[in-house]
Protein backbone atom coordinates (compact mmCIF):
# COMPACT_ATOMS: atom_id res chain seq x y z
CA UNK A 1 0.00 0.00 0.00
CA UNK A 2 1.58 3.25 -1.11
CA UNK A 3 1.52 6.62 0.59
CA UNK A 4 -1.12 8.79 -1.09
CA UNK A 5 -3.15 5.79 -2.31
CA UNK A 6 -6.90 6.17 -1.97
CA UNK A 7 -7.65 3.39 0.48
CA UNK A 8 -10.85 1.44 0.70
CA UNK A 9 -9.95 -1.25 3.24
CA UNK A 10 -9.42 -1.67 6.98
CA UNK A 11 -6.58 -4.05 7.85
CA UNK A 12 -6.16 -6.24 10.92
CA UNK A 13 -2.79 -7.96 11.26
CA UNK A 14 -3.53 -11.56 12.20
CA UNK A 15 0.04 -12.84 12.00
CA UNK A 16 3.49 -11.44 11.37
CA UNK A 17 4.46 -7.78 11.17
CA UNK A 18 3.65 -4.92 8.81
CA UNK A 19 5.80 -1.82 8.67
CA UNK A 20 4.30 1.61 8.02
CA UNK A 21 6.77 4.20 6.72
CA UNK A 22 5.90 7.90 6.86
CA UNK A 23 7.03 10.52 4.35
CA UNK A 24 9.69 11.49 6.93
CA UNK A 25 11.03 7.90 6.75
CA UNK A 26 9.83 7.15 10.29
CA UNK A 27 8.77 3.55 10.74
CA UNK A 28 5.79 2.21 12.69
CA UNK A 29 5.45 -1.53 13.34
CA UNK A 30 2.04 -3.22 13.30
CA UNK A 31 2.07 -6.62 14.99
CA UNK A 32 -0.50 -9.36 15.40
CA UNK A 33 -3.73 -7.91 16.78
CA UNK A 34 -2.99 -4.36 15.64
CA UNK A 35 -4.77 -2.58 12.80
CA UNK A 36 -4.50 0.25 10.30
CA UNK A 37 -6.55 1.91 7.58
CA UNK A 38 -9.41 3.22 9.72
CA UNK A 39 -8.48 6.90 9.24
CA UNK A 40 -8.61 6.46 5.47
CA UNK A 41 -12.11 5.00 5.71
CA UNK A 42 -13.54 7.39 8.30
CA UNK A 43 -12.26 10.62 6.77
CA UNK A 44 -11.93 9.66 3.08
CA UNK A 45 -8.26 10.63 3.09
CA UNK A 46 -5.43 8.93 1.20
CA UNK A 47 -2.97 6.74 3.09
CA UNK A 48 -0.38 8.77 4.99
CA UNK A 49 2.13 5.91 5.05
CA UNK A 50 3.53 3.23 2.80
CA UNK A 51 2.81 -0.21 4.26
CA UNK A 52 5.05 -3.20 3.61
CA UNK A 53 5.41 -6.69 4.95
CA UNK A 54 8.08 -6.77 7.67
CA UNK A 55 8.07 -10.56 8.01
CA UNK A 56 7.56 -13.57 5.76
CA UNK A 57 4.48 -14.86 7.54
CA UNK A 58 2.15 -11.85 7.34
CA UNK A 59 -1.57 -12.59 7.36
CA UNK A 60 -4.09 -9.75 7.39
CA UNK A 61 -7.85 -9.69 7.52
CA UNK A 62 -9.60 -6.88 5.68
CA UNK A 63 -12.94 -5.14 5.78
CA UNK A 64 -14.20 -3.03 2.91
CA UNK A 65 -15.45 0.52 3.50
CA UNK A 66 -19.16 -0.36 3.63
CA UNK A 67 -18.70 -3.28 6.03
CA UNK A 68 -16.43 -1.21 8.28
CA UNK A 69 -18.90 1.69 8.40
CA UNK A 70 -21.80 -0.68 9.10
CA UNK A 71 -19.94 -2.30 12.02
CA UNK A 72 -18.90 1.08 13.45
CA UNK A 73 -22.42 2.51 13.16
CA UNK A 74 -23.92 -0.54 14.85
CA UNK A 75 -21.37 -0.34 17.68
CA UNK A 76 -22.08 3.38 18.08
CA UNK A 77 -25.83 2.76 18.28
CA UNK A 78 -25.32 0.08 20.95
CA UNK A 79 -23.07 2.37 22.97
CA UNK A 80 -25.54 5.25 22.66
CA UNK A 81 -28.38 3.00 23.87
CA UNK A 82 -26.26 1.77 26.80
CA UNK A 83 -25.42 5.33 27.87
CA UNK A 84 -29.04 6.41 27.40
CA UNK A 85 -30.27 3.60 29.63
CA UNK A 86 -27.74 4.59 32.28
CA UNK A 87 -28.62 8.29 32.14
CA UNK A 88 -32.34 7.53 32.50
CA UNK A 89 -31.55 6.02 35.91
CA UNK A 90 -29.84 9.16 37.20
CA UNK A 91 -32.28 10.88 39.54
CA UNK A 92 -32.14 14.46 38.32
CA UNK A 93 -32.13 13.37 34.65
CA UNK A 94 -35.31 11.26 34.82
CA UNK A 95 -37.43 14.12 33.51
CA UNK A 96 -35.26 14.59 30.39
CA UNK A 97 -36.53 13.42 27.03
CA UNK A 98 -34.57 10.90 24.93
CA UNK A 99 -33.49 13.71 22.61
CA UNK A 100 -32.14 15.71 25.55
CA UNK A 101 -30.28 12.69 26.93
CA UNK A 102 -28.65 12.08 23.56
CA UNK A 103 -27.14 15.54 23.72
CA UNK A 104 -25.35 14.81 27.01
Amino acid sequence: IENGHEGDMFYLVANGEVQGITTDEEAVEYKSGQHFGEVVLMYSQPHQMTYKSASHDVVTYTLDRNTYKHIMQKASMKKRAMYGDFLKKVGFLKTCSDAELLQL
